[in-house]
Formats: structure tokens, sequence, C-alpha cells
């Protein structure tokens, strides 16, 4: 019996240029006998997520901004600040309450930061985002707020 070998591809470049890719892929298999022929090229699209970048500067306190743009369409930009070393979490719900996104659930350095959410395939309307910070060096120390924004489509 044949075995398979590893058929993992770790592409390097992909962070250059957006957070959509093309790529082309096709597959030659190998055996004993020798390399087969290759299969008929298949192009498909990766959408990259688009992370969280830091600002600089240092805030003296823990602090949630509006988004903007606000109304947007399709996506907006979230900056946070964090003071200290802190678990983090972003989260997006909608007007039911229901969580629709959890842009970020790690521990952050103290310094600012922003994300990018993308809201495709959800309707139109109000939209709630919630940070919520907890020191790292005291649990008591806690940061919680929301704030509203609007997805026109």
């Amino acid at each position: 019996m044949d075995s398979t070998e590893d058929t993992t591809k770790i592409v390097n470049d992909t962070l250059n240029g957006g957070n959509n890719k093309m790529f082309w892929w096709k597959v030659v298999a190998k055996n004993s006998s020798g390399l087969g022929l290759a299969s008929v090229p298949r192009k498909f699209f990766v959408k990259l997520p688009l992370g969280v970048k830091e600002i600089e500067g240092i805030p003296t306190v823990f602090n949630l901004s509006q988004n903007y743009p606000n109304p947007f369409n399709p996506s907006t930009t979230i900056r946070f600040g964090v003071p200290k070393e802190s678990k983090v979490v972003v989260q997006i719900y909608n007007v039911l309450g229901q969580q629709v996104a959890s842009l970020v659930d790690e521990v952050k350095s103290a310094g600012y930061y922003e994300v990018v959410w993308r809201s495709e395939n959800l309707p139109s309307g109000v939209y709630i985002y919630r940070m919520t910070a907890v020191s790292t060096s005291n649990a008591n120390d806690v940061f919680t707020e929301m704030k509203k924004m609007m997805l026109t489509k």
C-alpha cells in the first residue's frame, strides 16, 4: 500500500497586497514508479483576516473609540487603548444580543490598537460592539464598554 506524504504548502507572501489572494493549484502524484501527470490547474481565492494593527503610543486609561466610518458598508475600523498588559476581548452583537463576530480574544501589551471588521453576510441594521479588558497583573482591574454602529447596505 502506498503512503500519502505531507500535502501542506505554506505560502509566506499571502499578507502582501490586501486581504484577498488568488492562487492556482495543481497536483502531481508520486510513487515508486515515478511522477504522474499533473492535474488540471485550479484557481481558488483565499480571504485573509485583516488582523489587529498596533498604533504608536501608550494610553493612560482603557478606552474604546467610536468606529469609523459609521454608518459603514462593508467594513469599519474599531480603535481601542490598553494602558497595561491585559486580556482583551472585542465582540460584535446584533440588536437581539446574539454574538455575530469575535474580533479580539488575546492578551495585549500596553498600547493603542485598531481592528477592521468586515460585515459580510449580515443584514443592514444596528450592531453593538463591546470591549472587555482584564489586567493580567490585577484581576480586579476590569474595563467594559459598548458602542453602537450602523451597517447600511
